[in-house]
């Protein structure tokens, strides 16, 4: 995929639905990625190595970056630099969020002894998705949640 014209929300969240994972890629292009977000149950998402925006499209939910809590529904915009902590609790059954990775693959920046690095984060290289279990973003694992 090398141009975007529109990617149907609604149409995508119907795609999400089925996938194992709760996140889907929908465009990458050099530095960017955006994905649409729909955490299960539990929203277990680690720090990134790149900058993030979250645009809510649907439901509501608590967000929580670095220890702070602010409320968030539709049409609400979040940014959590690379290396920041940060999830969603307290989601509704709908809830939703675009995320859009951008910028350069930063080398793990969160608080000494919390991190586990791994060769890719350090060296800004993707890492080998299958082999790791991730796909589509540059992630560093914080240790067992």
């Amino acid at each position: 995929m090398t141009d975007l014209l529109k990617r149907d929300e609604a149409e995508q969240a119907f795609a999400l639905a089925r996938l194992p994972t709760p996140f889907a890629v929908l465009f990458e292009r050099s530095d960017l990625s955006v994905e649409l977000f729909a955490p299960r149950v539990r929203d277990t998402q680690t720090p990134h190595a790149q900058d993030e925006l979250h645009i809510v499209s649907s439901g509501t939910a608590t967000f929580s970056r670095d220890q702070v809590y602010t409320e968030v529904k539709v049409g609400d915009l979040l940014f959590v630099p690379a290396g920041v902590d940060h999830r969603f609790e307290r989601f509704s059954e709908d809830f939703r969020t675009w995320v859009i990775f951008f910028g350069q693959v930063h080398p793990c920046q969160v608080r000494p002894n919390r991190m586990v690095h791994h060769d890719s984060c350090r060296s800004g290289t993707k890492p080998n998705h299958a082999s790791v279990g991730w796909s589509g973003r540059y992630s560093c694992p914080l240790g067992v949640f």
